[in-house]
């Protein structure tokens, strides 16, 4: 009876995400995994001794995530997670972990290219040719601030702990990666089998 009542709440959720746009699908497993990596960054920062800084911006952009979990897919509420989401990672979390977390010689930059084409696929037009100017003028300052003053980037204490965070955060975003490219080529498939039927019926 337990294992029904399981199964019928999971079809029940799959039900749901199915009859989303496939942006919003892509908002809620994003946020699911960037939840996930946010907290095990936290515990993992705390290992390493990254610092203050690295382990409260972690667990705050966590909680950051789960809240906007939280609008896409209980409020149906799209618009704020996603520019939310993107411009806090552009204009506040990524520059503090890029200062804090090694800069250029971390992973900070991987999850900053992530960033931005994730921000090609949950925005369009306008609205993704803004946050995209944003993002590239925070680059650009991050890597002018990184070469004339090294000495404010805190770097890791061992080889280990670059090694550690360079292949984690290949496997997230690789895993990620690999997740949104799915989605995206069976929503494709969908809308060309629905427009070849609609054809074969005219």
């Amino acid at each position: 009876m337990r294992y029904e009542a399981l199964l019928e709440k999971y079809n029940n959720i799959k039900r749901t995400v199915s009859e989303l746009s496939l942006e919003s699908r892509i908002l809620i497993i994003t946020s699911l995994v960037g939840m996930l990596f946010c907290f095990t960054a936290t515990v993992g920062n705390y290992l390493l001794d990254a610092g203050i800084v690295p382990i409260l911006a972690t667990l705050f952009m966590g909680l950051l995530t789960l809240y906007f979990f939280y609008l896409a897919y209980f409020k149906k509420k799209y618009i704020l997670p996603a520019y939310g989401a993107l411009l806090l990672l552009t204009l506040i979390f990524i520059p503090l972990l890029w200062i804090y977390n090694g800069g250029l010689s971390s992973s900070i930059p991987f999850f900053y290219l992530f960033n931005i084409g994730l921000s090609a696929i949950l925005l369009n037009n306008l609205r993704y040719k803004l946050v995209l100017g944003i993002q590239i003028v925070v680059l650009i300052a991050l890597l002018i601030i990184e070469f004339n003053y090294p000495d404010l980037i805190i770097k890791y204490n061992s080889e280990t702990a670059v090694f550690i965070d360079k292949a984690v955060a290949m496997v997230i975003i690789s895993f990620v990666m690999f997740i949104m490219i799915i989605k995206i080529m069976r929503e494709y498939h969908r809308t060309i089998d629905k427009l070849s039927f609609a054809q074969e019926k005219t």
